[in-house]
């Protein structure tokens, strides 16, 4: 009995550590992928990262509250279905503030080429981070 909780309790450790490398992973990328398309300089590569890591923090915590609300609508009455939209429209206004705000924060670190090329890079990783999903999704 004992052996078998070591074992579970072993199991869900390298499960979390996994997935922690995993995710390490893919911030590298990400970081290296954005400085790469972007050509930041070594000095401007750290205020750049200083300022959008902050705004990237904040974007996922409204993305992770928008997942919470959209989880067990079934479940829910009316009413709180009606919160629920109107919460999440008012996240999609909050996301949309916050992007403006970092554009603007990032305009001294950035050039306005850089800021232009930002928006197209940030859609270029998503693609191709969803592309390598599905390719492991396939083997």
């Amino acid at each position: 009995m004992n052996r078998l909780l070591i074992l579970l309790v072993l199991l869900a450790l390298s499960s979390v550590s996994v997935a922690q490398v995993r995710q390490g992973r893919i911030e590298a990328y990400r970081k290296n992928f954005i400085t790469e398309q972007l050509a930041l300089s070594t000095k401007d590569s750290a205020q750049f990262w200083k300022v959008y890591d902050e705004y990237t923090e904040k974007q996922v915590a409204i993305r992770n509250e928008m997942r919470e609300l959209a989880t067990g609508s079934i479940a829910k009455s009316d009413e709180q279905l009606k919160k629920d939209i109107d919460r999440t429209l008012a996240l999609e206004q909050e996301s949309l503030d916050l992007k403006k705000t970092y554009m603007n924060k990032l305009s001294s670190v950035l050039t306005v080429r850089q800021l232009a090329a930002l928006l197209q890079v940030e859609e270029k990783l998503k693609r191709k981070l969803l592309e390598q999903v599905a390719n492991r999704r396939r083997r």
